[in-house]
């Protein structure tokens, strides 16, 4: 038995979330010269930027100690080599309290009959030195790591002598002067100590510190690991040892919280991280060995607390090749692995991970070293992690809708955006839909990159310039990237140049046809400046062989533009093109036909079209849609309206609505997909952070929230996906207020009530349907209009090969007695209609894909019985494979989709947010939660197997008032195994 739940104002989505979601790569850095450079510490800095500590090799001296500062992007700010002409290091690097920092690591004067001495150094936040502190104990010394502690600062090292070694404490005042000097353990060459931190014991009172590394073991000859606790002034309150009977070493701890215990991360007998957990008295809680799937081994190095009372840890794994990988690793508080990855900077590269720091929830910068086959052998690597695929410090990365700026490959998840950073146009590849993306790639020098692939599916990009410069690149096989073309350069005060972003298509042929549609100022007449539209075309072969076809002319001052805003897109079922832009404040459309002149159709939305901005024009199948703003009156915030015509109807014939219906708040950069989806930028009312991305399928919906972040969020660029089962959409924005700003991205899974038709036939009418190949005649008084043939009737249908197809036909009479047809493909399979006067019957098939592989098919009414062949109107849908199925052949069958609903009302909230869901298509004695959590993920409310409506008074589990804020609402659906989120906001 199955249950089958249903109310209306349902909102038909959902999407699996996960609290510790695995982050993307956002950016990779080295840093050095033509020889060996090694990164070993990393802080990040109070001005949002990350300092490293490390050595150099490429210096006028030997080895040199390196530091360098960088901004949020991993720019260089400034760089310091310091030392001796032997050996020397920065072996870590922290900020202190006023805003400087505080070095430590090996300085080696050479002394034949020692080694290096423990050196501290303090220097300005610009890197100017304040002070430098070195300190001989007689033997050869190096400082691992530094802490500030109450009065001054706090060393830990290595003291190495004859056939010894001891852990080495240094405790200094706030100038660097010693205060007390403490070694421990049984004097073995193993012995050192490698982190420090200071703690607060709440039992005495007094602050104490906590130190981490390594102690010989007479028992089996080998180290294990240290753990020491000490007071503030080193006396030892108790120590503890831990690990196997081969070498092992701890090599960073941290005090967790709340607990107030201890964590170590290090190494497991060389062949696995080795994570130990501990409670305050230093006792063994539980401890975790760590390598990633197909590697042989890996090494721990350092580790910190997250938010969500988990762990970020970093290493390296060793390859079964012999190459090694910087190893990032995230546990929950209990040591679950939440994900781990693994980062090659290049095939034959040694990478390995020294050093992590935590920028923000879910966002982390790692330092270490990527050691190359040859010259430059190595160099400091600097990696960010974050939930964005990238940041940039420009504001209008991805702004302007009408072009492109992500699409995607025909059955595939093959995903390519291009957007700005640093004044370069950046590109990223997903083959996966984007659950993992490319190190962003800097494909040119510009501004407003759109994007869009040729008939190899290659991505061809164009992009504009500060002067208005026009250029194009494209690749010319997966991942190899051709030469950047300049194919227009204004050099004259009153040449042409673009006054808007340029927008981009192309035409299978042989070769591609490149079209960009562009608009432009600077030509002088005798009335004044020509601002234009053009389609600058070439061949993809040739871009230099490109030529102007101007589409609309107007004149006027030199600024504001009288023509802007471009935006153009193919018709996969006739290769037309279709071109809107604004004409001052006036959405303008045309069209190309294969061979033909454009033609411009002006102001075809009027009155909706004027008083309107940022049109974006998209077709799909057999229908162009043109979404764009509108202000109703001057003075009211912008909707979204979305406009449709038949491609083959000209003159146009579109029919628009508004689609966005936000009448409080501005509704902005919409966007469409698959003719489905129409995404768009607005706000929450009454508005709480800025706005965020929403979408909408119907303009009677409720806008769905997409972005749901606690910041602007803006500019989305969205692609869509529809398989037999359902439906994706691709979404990526900007977010943020102020640099650094982050480009996000996500993934969503629609199961709609109704699909969108791909081919449509509209049966019955005088004017016959441009799929007809033959009719008798036709009645257009029935309720239903139908073609009429006295025996036959004919539709030919373009179908692409690739794709699989369904139709849905309808047969209606309002004669007498049961009339009976065949519906046949081509000359192949037929099914059988009947159907009896005033009912109209629907019949659903699949088409098998060897019958459309010449790029058509032939659908036949062919009477049985009755006084003719009748034909209703006819809907062809068009899906993508899955993954896996090849686009090989399928059963004749119908799917039938699941549905499930979420409805939330009001949001924003204020006392009662009521709750409604909609379930079908799961088991009898299914299970059901509806969870709340707050922005941290932790679980604030549970409703278990509730009815079908509930209302929270926005009160936790314990009766408490929960505080205003933005929380997750949860659905989690056992049979099914259905998970699926909505952000709600609380207010005051």
């Amino acid at each position: 038995m199955k249950y089958s739940i249903r109310i209306s104002l349902c909102i038909m989505l959902f999407w699996a979330t996960a609290f510790a979601q695995e982050p993307n790569l956002v950016w990779q850095k080295t840093y050095g010269g033509n020889l060996a450079d090694e990164g070993y510490s990393i802080t990040t800095t109070n001005d949002g930027g990350f300092i490293i500590g490390g050595y150099t090799y490429s210096s006028p001296e030997n080895r040199n100690a390196y530091l360098i500062k960088t901004d949020a992007f991993g720019n260089i700010q400034w760089h310091k080599i310091f030392g001796t002409q032997y050996d020397d290091a920065v072996h870590c690097v922290r900020q202190t309290a006023d805003g400087n920092y505080i070095l430590t690591g090996a300085y080696d004067e050479y002394n034949p009959n020692k080694g290096s001495d423990i050196y501290l150094k303090k220097i300005k936040n610009d890197g100017t030195d304040l002070w430098f502190k070195l300190k001989d104990y007689g033997h050869s010394e190096w400082g691992e790591f530094v802490t500030e502690i109450c009065n001054g600062f706090a060393i830990v090292g290595c003291q190495l002598g004859p056939d010894q070694g001891q852990l080495l404490l240094v405790i200094t005042d706030t100038l660097g002067n010693d205060t007390i000097i403490w070694s421990y353990g049984p004097t073995s060459q193993f012995d050192c100590g490698y982190c420090v931190q200071q703690f607060y014991d709440y039992e005495s009172g007094r602050y104490g510190l906590i130190i981490t590394g390594r102690v010989y073991n007479s028992q089996n000859s080998s180290p294990d690991i240290w753990l020491i606790k000490t007071l503030e002034d080193g006396t030892l309150i108790w120590e503890k040892k831990f690990g196997g009977p081969d070498w092992d070493e701890g090599r960073y701890v941290i005090n967790t919280q709340p607990d107030r215990g201890y964590l170590i991360c290090g190494t497991y007998a060389f062949d696995h991280m080795y994570l130990i957990k501990t409670d305050a008295s230093g006792n063994f809680q539980w401890s975790k060995l760590l390598r990633p799937p197909q590697y042989s081994g890996a090494h721990g190095y350092a580790v910190k607390q997250t938010s969500d009372g988990g762990y970020i840890a970093v290493g390296k794994a060793m390859g079964t090749t012999g190459y090694q990988d910087i190893y990032v690793v995230k546990l929950n508080r209990t040591g679950d692995v939440e994900w781990q990855k693994t980062i090659d900077h290049g095939i034959g590269h040694n990478d390995y991970g020294y050093g992590v720091d935590i920028i923000k929830e879910n966002e982390y910068i790692i330092a270490g070293t990527t050691f190359s086959p040859g010259p430059p052998w190595a160099d400091v690597y600097l990696v960010k992690l974050g939930h964005m695929l990238n940041d940039t410090n420009d504001p209008l990365s991805l702004a302007y809708n009408g072009n492109r700026h992500l699409v995607r490959e025909p059955n595939t998840e093959k995903l390519h955006l291009v957007y700005t950073r640093m004044d370069s146009v950046i590109y990223q590849y997903s083959s996966d839909g984007g659950t993992s993306w490319t190190t962003p790639l800097a494909i040119g020098k510009g501004k407003f990159p759109a994007i869009t692939l040729s008939s190899d599916n290659l991505p061809s990009v164009t992009w504009t310039d500060e002067i208005g410069g026009l250029w194009y690149r494209r690749q010319i096989a997966p991942g190899q990237w051709g030469e950047i073309y300049h194919l227009s350069n204004p050099v004259g005060p009153y040449d042409p140049f673009l006054n808007s972003p340029p927008s981009i298509a192309v035409v299978p042929g042989n070769p591609d046809e490149v079209h960009i549609l562009i608009t432009r100022t600077g030509r002088v007449q005798m009335n004044g400046v020509a601002h234009t539209v053009d389609d600058y075309s070439f061949p993809i072969t040739n871009p230099e062989n490109g030529e102007y076809h101007p589409i609309d002319v107007g004149t006027g001052g030199m600024y504001p533009p009288i023509r802007h805003s471009p935006s153009i897109a193919r018709s996969s079922l006739d290769n037309s093109l279709h071109a809107v832009w604004m004409r001052q404040d006036t959405v303008c459309y045309a069209t190309r036909q294969i061979g033909q002149e454009w033609q411009n159709w002006g102001d075809v939305f009027d009155p909706e079209g004027h008083q309107s901005a940022r049109p974006f024009v998209e077709c799909y199948g057999d229908m162009v849609y043109v979404v764009w703003e509108h202000n109703q009156t001057p003075s009211a915030p912008e909707d979204v309206w979305k406009a449709s015509n038949r491609v083959y109807n000209l003159p146009p014939q579109f029919a628009w609505d508004n689609l966005s219906r936000t009448p409080n708040t501005p509704s902005r950069y919409p966007v469409n997909a698959s003719g489905l989806f129409t995404v768009f930028q607005d706000s929450p009312y009454p508005p709480i952070n800025g706005p965020e991305i929403y979408y909408k399928v119907h303009p009677e919906d409720d806008p769905f929230n997409i972005s749901q972040t606690t910041v602007s969020s803006l500019f989305p660029q969205s692609v869509a996906r529809i398989t037999g089962s359902q439906f994706y959409l691709y979404t990526a924005w900007q977010d943020g207020a102020a640099s650094p700003y982050e480009i996000r991205f996500k993934k969503l899974s629609y199961i709609p009530p109704e699909l969108p038709a791909y081919l449509t036939s509209v049966n019955g009418n005088e004017v016959p349907s441009s799929y007809l190949v033959q009719r008798d005649t036709f009645n257009s008084d029935w309720q239903i209009p139908v073609d009429i043939g006295s025996q036959k009737i004919t539709y030919r249908f373009p179908l692409e090969p690739g794709y699989r197809y369904k139709i849905k036909v309808t047969a209606y009479h309002q004669s007498t007695g049961q009339w009976r047809e065949w519906v046949k493909i081509d000359n192949g399979p037929k099914h059988q209609i009947k159907y009896n006067p005033f009912k109209p019957e629907t019949l659903e098939f699949w088409v098998p894909p060897a019958f459309y592989q010449d790029g058509t098919i032939d659908v036949v009414f062919d009477r049985i019985s009755g006084s003719y062949a009748t034909a209703g109107p006819i809907y062809i849908y068009q899906y993508e494979y899955e993954e896996g199925e090849g686009g090989g052949p399928m059963a004749q069958e119908s799917h039938t989709l699941n549905n499930t609903g979420l409805a939330i009302f009001p949001n924003p909230f204020r006392d009662k947010l009521n709750i409604r869901y909609t379930i079908s298509d799961v088991g009898q004695g299914f299970s059901l939660a509806i969870k709340i959590y707050d922005v941290s993920g932790r679980l604030i409310k549970q409703f278990n197997n509730p009815s079908e409506r509930i209302i929270w008074n926005g009160r936790d589990e314990y009766g408490r008032k929960v505080s205003p804020g933005v929380y997750f609402l949860r659905v989690d659906i056992s049979d099914t195994k259905q998970t699926f989120t909505h952000k709600i906001i609380k207010l005051e």
